[in-house]
């Protein structure tokens, strides 16, 4: 019988190593393949990031090359010297050159080949106007009066072909973006996949090697080990004990017939008997508390009546008379017939965890109890608003009001200061009334209810850009909006950050000839998008950057730039009811940027 055994365990081995090798043998199979689609993936991913600086590559070297011309043909009509001409002669190659292989680049993308056509019909107008004026200039002279038309045309054409360069470079910027995390994700997902495959495959054939070698001494071990079982079973129920002794859980065993119970020691420490003592059920219902000794009883019949677990927490009384809670756990036995022999568990002192729940529920209780508060005074503070808006408006407006009749009805009896006193008075009158408007957008923001939706950013800000160029139409900026820019939030509070960001760079643009402003967004931090208003405007302190988003924090005087210094505050505010947050990056003369993420 023995030897019958040993031969089953030995047969059974050599089934295991060979199922093992086969195993490992097809993961590593697999581990091939999905190399080889991960490597081409990968490879095709980058070919695309290259594809798209290629694109980017070819449009800076044509706006390049025609720039080339330009100041070839400048110099020649400045000079009358025909070496001049040499750039502008390589450029029309090179032009028409480089214009083919962007056409080639971007044969798949509708959006850039109509840009391209565009590009090119400027392009060729462009070249055109050259090649007139060098034809002017070598038969009428320098100073030919019909000059000056076609060099304003031609600038207003390379305004235009820049704007339309810089609309490819941002589709193709925007596309570099996307392909570049694709490939990032790609190549995490296939070091990922090839570490796991060959970590399982090292793991198999490792096995498999070490069974190969064990299957003899495994059949002259069999014996051997059959014993050892034997003295392993009568060793278990002492490592079971110590196992529940080391996690301070006490055993009972109840016979039903007998009526027997038999206690651990641990199990008469939670209970706080001596150790020694006799038990029996009367004993232990004894030891419980009154108010729980029914329940309990009863959830023990019923335990056995119904076949389920013994699921039970229950309070006894030491004989100190302290109160303590305890856990307790169990499960019935049957005979042949269905009828309950014993029922037998595990207790557990859960003292501390009462205690917890009760903290963690008096807690609570204080938590609602200051909602409460704070929504009461929240509610103050909204009559308080109201009533600072309606009772300081009140007299500001009378102040302005009086201010402007004395000018209008005594201008003849007052002098030039008296009416530049009055006039500074006015004003004061009027930024306080601003100040207050400012101070009641903050609290609308903060208290206004919070509605969740899908917002288009790009669409948003090219809203309020139509409606500041409206207001101040004179203005030469170039403004840079990055298309497709989606998120999700308050419409409303969303419109407000985009509002003062971009009010800002066109209020702090306003002292340069021609300015730009740019809405963008970057990568992402903590898995959020990073989005960004940048301007080449009058700049700030990086040292005083802490102070930016603060109420009435200006780093501008009013005789500078006009504002509340209630923008910023206001964009934070947002911000951080969005879950975000926001920061800013300057340099004094040469614009500011405020990031900020949803």
């Amino acid at each position: 019988m023995a030897a019958h055994s040993v031969t089953m365990v030995w047969q059974s081995k050599r089934r295991v190593v060979a199922a093992g090798f086969g195993l490992a043998v097809v993961i590593l199979l697999f581990a091939a393949a999905g190399s080889y689609l991960s490597a081409k993936r990968l490879v095709e991913s980058h070919g695309w990031i290259t594809h798209t600086h290629q694109v980017l590559t070819e449009l800076e070297s044509t706006l390049s090359t025609l720039k080339d011309a330009e100041t070839g043909t400048r110099g020649n009509v400045i000079t009358a010297d025909e070496s001049f001409l040499e750039s502008y002669t390589e450029a029309l190659h090179l032009i028409e050159q480089r214009v083919r292989i962007v056409r080639s680049l971007t044969a798949d993308n509708a959006t850039q080949r109509a840009r391209l056509d565009r590009l090119e019909r400027l392009i060729s107008r462009r070249l055109a106007i050259l090649d007139e004026v060098i034809g002017i200039r070598r038969s009428q002279g320098r100073d030919a009066a019909s000059l000056s038309p076609l060099l304003r045309e031609g600038k207003h054409l390379m305004d235009v072909i820049r704007e339309v360069i810089g609309e490819m470079e941002g589709e193709e910027n925007h596309l570099l973006a996307i392909r570049v995390q694709q490939s990032q994700v790609t190549t995490r997902t296939t070091a990922a996949v090839l570490v796991t495959l060959v970590i399982i495959s090292i793991t198999l054939l490792s096995t498999a090697f070490l069974l190969y070698h064990r299957e003899i001494a495994a059949r002259l071990l069999a014996e051997q080990s059959a014993r050892d079982a034997q003295l392993c079973a009568e060793s278990g129920a002492e490592r079971l004990n110590l196992a529940i002794d080391g996690a301070n859980v006490g055993t009972w065993h109840w016979n039903v017939v007998s009526g027997e119970l038999e206690w651990s020691d641990r199990c008469r420490a939670v209970f706080g008997i001596p150790a020694g003592e006799v038990m029996s059920y009367e004993r232990f219902i004894e030891a419980l508390h009154p108010e729980d000794r029914e329940r309990t009883n009863a959830a023990g019949r019923s335990c056995l009546a119904d076949k389920k677990d013994y699921d039970i927490e229950y309070r006894s009384v030491w004989p100190d008379g302290t109160t303590h809670w305890i856990a307790a756990r169990g499960r019935g036995y049957y005979d042949a017939g269905g009828n309950a022999v014993r029922l037998e568990g595990v207790v557990l002192d859960i003292d501390d965890r009462k205690y917890a729940e009760d903290e963690i529920r008096r807690l609570n209780e204080e938590l609602n109890r200051r909602v409460a508060e704070l929504t009461a005074l929240n509610s103050e503070l909204e009559a308080f608003n109201y009533s600072v808006s309606h009772d300081l408006r009140a007299p500001l407006r009378a102040i302005d009001g009086f201010g402007q009749a004395l000018i209008e009805e005594s201008a003849d009896r007052l002098d030039e200061r008296g009416k530049r006193y009055l006039e500074r008075v006015r004003a004061a009158a009027q930024r306080m009334g601003e100040l207050i408007d400012g101070l009641l957008t903050l609290s609308r923001v903060t208290r206004a209810e919070f509605r969740t939706e899908e917002v288009d950013l790009s669409a948003m800000a090219h809203t309020v850009i139509a409606d500041l160029r409206h207001a101040d139409g004179r203005r030469d900026v170039e403004i840079v909006i990055r298309n497709g820019l989606v998120a999700r939030g308050d419409g409303r509070l969303l419109r407000a950050v985009l509002q003062n960001l971009l009010d800002n760079a066109w209020k702090f643009t306003s002292k340069r000839p021609r300015a730009r402003i740019e809405f963008g967004a970057l990568g992402k931090e903590d898995g959020k998008t990073v989005y960004f208003v940048r301007d080449d405007g009058a700049g700030f302190d990086m040292k005083y950057a802490d102070k930016l988003f603060g109420v009435f924090q200006r780093l501008h005087s009013m005789t500078e730039f006009v504002g509340t210094g209630i923008g910023l505050a206001t964009v934070r505010r947002v911000i951080h009811r969005h879950g975000g947050r926001a920061w800013p990056e300057g340099e004094v003369d040469k614009g500011a940027t405020i990031y900020f993420t949803l």
